[in-house]
């Protein structure tokens, strides 16, 4: 009785020591960029140049392409490019890059071996960069705004309604909530820098698209774990936190 009761008494200290996350997942709508409805992906285009945007995965990293349609190179000035978010300019190019990683030491003497795992946080100096886009090509890059509040967790209060959303092993309980241009809790933009130089001139032009979050739902489990999040669609992105019970 006495191994039965210490038996309980661990696995009762074990689940309050548990912890769960909890995945708020966002889906974007635009104001002034055609999204396909297939593959969520956001697209700008004019005589010059054609500009798709994605967002999809963790804390929504901003893939941007530019297509040259123009007989005459095309370069992007990605340091006079920026994501803005409560007028709030954060360029593509920022002085410094946050990174973290994480570190483990083990030490050990026969037969215990004891582990200590640690977060290293540092930054990492930049260099404004320059895209050259030789005419009928495309470039390509990807930009994770670690610290931007514009892709982290909605406040709980947001969530207003209770729902039951399709998982691949059942239903699986949500909050969600839905919002237009007008009552989203987050609105941004991304504005993009560009020009041509040639020996009778540069000119410079600019593209200036706005994205808001128009629904998002709250719930126990990851996007690949539900039906209609499981894919790499460009209009939605995810971030997750971590709550410790006990």
């Amino acid at each position: 009785m006495k191994k039965l009761f210490n038996l309980c008494l661990t696995a009762i200290c074990m689940l309050s020591l548990s912890s769960c996350s909890k995945y708020y997942i966002s889906t974007l709508s635009s104001t002034n960029a055609t999204k396909d409805p297939q593959t969520g992906v956001f697209k700008i285009e004019n005589d010059s140049v054609m500009v798709t945007y994605s967002f999809a995965g963790l804390n929504a990293p901003v893939m941007v392409t530019v297509k040259n349609k123009l007989p005459i190179p095309i370069y992007v000035d990605w340091a006079k490019s920026a994501l803005i978010f409560k007028e709030i300019a954060t360029s593509y190019v920022p002085d410094k890059i946050a990174f973290s990683a994480d570190l483990a030491t083990a030490s050990w003497r026969d037969p215990i071996i004891t582990t200590t795992v640690g977060l290293v946080n540092g930054q990492i100096e930049s260099v404004p960069k320059t895209s050259f886009i030789p005419p009928n090509s495309k470039v390509e890059t990807t930009t994770i705004f670690v610290k931007s509040p514009a892709f982290q967790g909605l406040p709980d209060e947001t969530y207003t309604k209770a729902e039951k959303v399709a998982g691949f092993q059942g239903s699986i309980r949500a909050l969600s909530a839905d919002f237009d241009r007008a009552n989203s809790p987050v609105v941004f933009r991304s504005y993009l820098t560009l020009y041509t130089s040639t020996e009778a001139a540069t000119k410079t032009f600019a593209l200036d698209n706005e994205f808001y979050i128009s629904r998002s739902i709250k719930t126990s489990r990851e996007p690949s774990a539900l039906v209609d999040y499981n894919g790499n669609f460009a209009d939605v992105f995810y971030s997750n936190t971590l709550t410790t019970m006990g």
